[in-house]
């Protein structure tokens, strides 16, 4: 029987030298795929895609979280290009006049267009006849 070889467990050392490197390059927009790609090109790092994302959310992202946590978010100063309204404009589909709050506007204003007896002289343009 032969015995399986151990693996070599060289992941860390050589993600650690190129942690700045990568640090910097995350901070420019670089995505984890184009980063290890490239250094995978270039022969500075053998491990797998998955090991390398892994290391990135252990030891940079949790780095970013630490030193954010003990900041407050900017603060961002409202500038108002414009001086405050003195009167609120009116909404271009409010009809104050036909305000009745129980919804009498509404049934008024579309008695023309759903009626439930059709007009023939509208819809057809015929005169209203009725058939005995």
């Amino acid at each position: 029987m032969t015995e399986a070889k151990p693996k070599t467990r060289t992941g860390k050392s050589q993600f650690f030298p190129l942690m700045q490197q990568i640090r910097d390059r995350l901070a420019m927009g670089e995505s984890n795929r184009q980063i290890h790609n490239d250094l995978a090109s270039r022969e500075l790092m053998t491990i797998s895609y998955d090991q390398f994302s892994r290391y990135i959310r252990q030891h940079l992202k949790a780095d970013v979280k630490a030193a954010s946590n003990g900041t407050a978010p900017p603060t961002i100063p409202i500038l108002r290009s414009q001086p405050p309204r003195e009167t609120p404009e009116q909404h271009p589909f409010s009809f104050p006049s036909n305000e009745t709050g129980n919804g009498d506007r509404r049934r008024n204003s579309d008695r023309e267009f759903h009626n439930s007896v059709p007009d023939r002289d509208k819809i057809y343009g015929t005169p209203n006849t009725q058939k005995n």
